[in-house]
């Protein structure tokens, strides 16, 4: 962990993680992420999960194609999804000013997960909204969720556990329950909160006869 910026050469402007997966050795700047240099660049209404509420991902495809951001398709339902309850945990968690240094341990702790994946050997994602997407920017840094996707988490338990497919799933659940327990301790920070209710609904659904719960992130 470093106060300073970090420079991949003299052409680049900044990063805040590198990380050198075979070696298993990451470095994380903090200085980034203070939220004194936000300014107009970071949406903080709109971090993580407000980054996929309806309303903001309908007005940021209408400034893209133009249309306005009105409605093309139909509404999925959304109020019982992890998802769902993420973005509505989070919004009624205390406005971010109340706790600048929860904020900003927040999305230190979101890049540090990031490198440790890395250190796994875990590529950049491409596939739907994950903690293991690269980002261009502190404005789209601040809208990446801190889990990871279905994709990744398979990769990385596959890699951690035996070939079993309820070894599998035990270790899963069990790695939810942990980041449960963690993120009782931050509820006051809404990145936490939406994570917290997020991780919720992913147990549930783990557990034996829980619901079936379809949710694609993208």
């Amino acid at each position: 962990m470093t106060d300073h910026d970090l420079y991949e050469d003299d052409e680049d402007d900044f990063c805040c993680g590198r990380a050198y997966g075979g070696s298993r050795v990451a470095v994380v700047s903090t200085a980034r992420y203070h939220p004194a240099l936000d300014g107009e660049a970071v949406d903080r209404e709109h971090m993580w999960p407000g980054s996929h509420c309806v309303e903001y991902v309908r007005r940021v495809l209408g400034e893209a194609s133009g249309a306005g951001g009105q409605r093309t398709g139909r509404d999925a339902r959304v109020e019982d999804t992890p998802l769902g309850a993420a973005v509505q945990a989070a919004r009624a968690a205390p406005a971010p000013e109340t706790d600048l240094g929860g904020l900003w341990f927040s999305r230190v702790a979101r890049t540090v997960s990031h490198e440790l994946g890395h250190c796994h050997c875990l590529a950049h994602c491409s596939y739907y909204a994950c903690v293991m997407q690269s980002t261009a920017g502190m404005a789209e840094d601040v809208r990446q969720p801190p889990y990871l996707c279905a994709v990744c988490l398979s990769k990385i338990s596959k890699a951690m556990v035996p070939v079993s497919r309820d070894t599998e799933e035990q270790m899963v659940l069990d790695r939810y329950k942990a980041l449960l327990r963690f993120c009782e301790g931050w509820l006051g920070v809404a990145m936490f909160a939406g994570y917290h209710a997020w991780l919720e609904k992913r147990i549930l659904a783990l557990q034996p006869g829980g619901p079936e719960i379809i949710e694609i992130s993208d």
